[in-house]
């Protein structure tokens, strides 16, 4: 066993006197502020899951307030609340002095840690404060430690999306056969990174609230903040549903299924939605509140004790009698029109894009100060997040997001648009019916914009469905330079192919097998596809030849389409908003206009 020299023990010595000086000179700056704090604490929202605009944390169960003054009494009940958690319930602490934790940890000081205060809505719609510790472990630069640590896996949002339309597409066959209904389960984990235990030596500097234990302590699990609390938390879990049968996903280690009782799970952070019959579904339900303290929001069928309605990750889902309708939170739109000053009197546009006029390229070049740049971010981002799940503003948000790093008076311009389009436009629904018997079927609809803007970069457009109904849009700029239209063309059906293969294996992942199929109004994109090597096409880099060899060996169908006939043209042009309804409407969604009969 090594010894440790006589400088170590000096060395730690002048860290541990620093630390000390450091302790006592925010003690006295907490005393002196503390006649300030109790007029009233500035709290801001924080959460685990979703992106973050503003500030604005997506979890459906937060307030939209981002900076709302909290009653001290309600936060002081918040935190006692938490240290009551963490110290009685869960033991997660074994406290010990300074001189122990820089002895234990190599030298290293304790890491510190802060209140977060937030108000939350209860499923009974009472407000309340909500208090979470979490460490301060990462640093903006310079920070040490492998990325492996900091890596816990998420799905993709498709995921959720195909359990909701499996779950609708089986309804009536099921029952025609008399078979139980699939029905959908939604469940929260409470404090889920506690949950995971800590094995490492890991010291934390503790607030005041603790002080009656011990300033410094030994963590026994991973607290929020903590440089491996997600990544242990997603070992926690798979360990748990793996032990009672399940199988996890290949392509997406989030994802979970279990050949035995037809269950599927796909996990979201601390966000659990689960798919199979009822029986099924509350025998897993009771299951994970033996190993955690959980939160069953609801189950969602048809039953008359079930819910219809559930919003999660900052989504509607309905059940209806048709099937399950699927829609972006309401919030996202009325924020966005907040911040452009518009109501529901102002008036609408009915494209989301704005095609450049040679008078307004001036304005390009215009560029806006620190606080203009921050709203433009704010909203920019906003409004990609909302694009996720409305195509008809995604293309017309790429554009506007093209000058996320220089902001202008002409971006400033698009986002204006948009939001006059979404005064008019107020939601996109999708909606979600009864699937055909046979084998399913993964239709991937791509299309691309040759050689548009200044740049002369194209764009590729594309949307994937399930059974009929869209489960993913995009609109993107290629990275190179297409020299053809038919080059455009064939870059966006490689994208697709990759989208369309990337489903394919996380339905594998879920317990369902898919055949693929690409549809392009391309003649010349088909062709390339289906033959061997490069052609005439010099500029084509070589390993976009993949599809070439994934269509040869049968991985991959390809369908010509007409072109007033493919949904992804909205997503690489400006188009009407009668365009829009119209392409929607063959891939399963519907806008909802205002003034119309809901």
């Amino acid at each position: 066993m090594l010894k440790r020299r006589p400088e170590d023990n000096e060395a730690v010595g002048e860290k541990m006197a620093k630390i000390l000086k450091k302790q006592e000179r925010e003690d006295r700056k907490r005393k002196v502020q503390e006649g300030e704090d109790m007029i009233g604490n500035v709290g801001k929202i924080e959460s685990d899951r979703g992106p973050k605009v503003n500030g604005y944390d997506v979890d459906d169960e937060m307030v939209a307030d981002i900076e709302v003054e909290l009653d001290p009494e309600e936060v002081k009940k918040g935190r006692e609340y938490e240290v009551e958690f963490m110290v009685g319930k869960l033991e997660m602490f074994e406290f010990g002095m300074l001189e122990e934790a820089m002895r234990r940890n190599g030298g290293k000081a304790p890491t510190t840690t802060r209140w977060l205060d937030g108000r939350k809505v209860g499923d009974n719609g009472e407000e309340f404060v909500r208090s979470r510790l979490v460490g301060r472990d990462f640093k903006a630069k310079g920070g040490q430690g492998e990325p492996a640590e900091l890596f816990a896996a998420m799905p993709p949002l498709e995921a959720k999306k195909v359990l909701f339309r499996m779950a609708a597409g089986c309804r009536r066959w099921r029952r025609r056969r008399g078979l139980p209904e699939v029905k959908v389960m939604f469940i929260d984990i409470r404090k889920a990174h506690l949950n995971a235990k800590c094995t490492e030596e890991e010291w934390v500097e503790l607030p005041e609230e603790f002080w009656r234990w011990g300033r410094y302590a030994r963590l026994r699990r991973w607290l929020y903040g903590m440089r491996r609390a997600a990544a242990e938390w997603e070992d926690e879990y798979a360990r748990k549903l793996e032990e009672i049968g399940f199988r996890r996903g290949k392509a997406a280690p989030t994802v979970f299924y279990n050949d035995k009782t037809k269950v599927r799970v796909v996990v979201h952070g601390d966000d659990f939605t689960c798919t199979g019959t009822r029986v099924e579904m509350v025998k897993l339900a009771e299951k994970m509140a033996e190993w955690w303290e959980v939160k069953l929001r609801g189950i969602m069928g048809s039953a008359a004790d079930e819910v219809k309605e559930m919003t999660i990750l900052g989504r509607r889902v309905k059940w209806t009698e048709e099937g399950i309708e699927y829609e972006a939170d309401e919030r996202h739109r009325a924020e966005i029109l907040k911040a452009e000053l518009l109501g529901a009197e102002s008036n609408g546009v009915v494209s989301a894009a704005v095609k450049p006029k040679v008078e307004d390229k001036h304005m390009m070049m215009v560029k806006l100060d620190g606080d203009g740049r921050r709203k433009f971010r704010e909203e920019a981002a906003r409004l990609n997040y909302l694009g996720q799940d409305r195509s008809d503003i995604q293309y017309a948000v790429k554009e506007a997001c093209a000058g996320m790093a220089e902001p202008s008076e002409e971006g400033k311009m698009r986002l204006k648009r948009i939001a006059r389009y979404l005064v008019k436009a107020e939601r996109v629904v999708w909606k979600m019916g009864e699937l055909e018997e046979g084998k399913l079927v993964i239709e991937v609809w791509v299309d691309s914009d040759w050689a548009k803007g200044d740049e002369r970069k194209s764009t590729s457009g594309g949307i994937m469905t399930v059974g009929g109904v869209a489960v993913k849009h995009w609109s993107r700029s290629q990275r190179t330079r297409a020299l053809s239209v038919g080059e455009a063309e064939y870059a966006a059906m490689v994208t697709g192919a990759a989208e369309g293969l990337g489903m394919q294996a996380l339905m594998e992942d879920l317990g369902w097998e898919t055949e693929v199929v690409i549809k392009t109004d391309s003649s010349t994109a088909k062709a390339v596809a289906s033959r061997r090597g490069l052609g005439k096409l010099r500029h084509v880099e070589v390993r976009m030849l993949w599809v070439q060899d994934a269509v040869k060996r049968g991985r991959i169908k390809l369908k010509k389409v007409g072109g007033n006939q493919n949904p992804a043209d909205h997503l690489t042009k400006e188009k009407s908003l009668n365009d829009y309804k119209g392409l929607l409407e063959l891939v399963g969604g519907y806008v909802v206009v205002k003034d119309d009969a809901r």
